[in-house]
């Protein structure tokens, strides 16, 4: 008779006829300080309050992609091949206010230890877990007719995808005049 081990319930799977589909493209990011809590990551007023009190730095307006993350196996045991490790994940950003956040991206490169990065696509604002690594270049094309752009990769290892909820209003993806 085989034993039976279960660490985890697994959730049902949901086959929804009609399910939503959510577009692409990460549109801002937020970095919020790893000793704060974001209460209601669904309220423009909880992430109004974090950027206020100087505990997130949000950052609008930006192109990325998240590159899903890239498993990390080790040799299994018993009957399986191989076990999933963890998850190494990407985040590469393209933020077009180059010159004016220099002094951030060189000070982010020694001090992103200490926020937990979150992200924003259509409709999710999505909580990642794990440590970020801030990776800034600023690559300078040739051609003349080309703006140089801040392009940062951060990288983070956590064994899960992003979590994701639905997104406040507005306050994350736009730039107050």
């Amino acid at each position: 008779m085989a034993t039976q081990y279960a660490c985890d319930p697994v959730p049902p799977y949901k086959n929804v006829l009609c399910s939503s589909n959510e577009l692409a493209r990460v549109r801002s990011i937020a970095l919020v300080k790893a000793t704060s809590v974001v209460s209601d990551p669904t309220s423009d007023a909880v992430w109004a309050a974090l950027e206020a009190s100087g505990d997130a730095v949000i950052m609008r307006e930006i192109r990325g992609l998240y590159d899903g993350g890239a498993v990390v196996e080790a040799p299994g045991f018993g009957s399986q091949l191989v076990k999933i490790q963890n998850m190494n994940h990407t985040l590469t950003l393209t933020d077009p206010k180059t010159i004016d956040n220099i002094a951030f991206y060189n000070a982010m490169k020694r001090n992103s230890y200490q926020y937990r990065l979150w992200f924003l696509t259509e409709t999710q604002v999505w909580e990642t877990f794990g440590v970020p690594t801030f990776a800034p270049t600023m690559p300078v094309p040739e051609d003349i007719s080309q703006e140089v752009y801040i392009v940062t990769a951060i990288k983070w290892q956590y064994e899960d995808l992003p979590t994701p909820y639905d997104k406040p209003t507005s306050y994350l993806d736009t730039i107050a005049a």
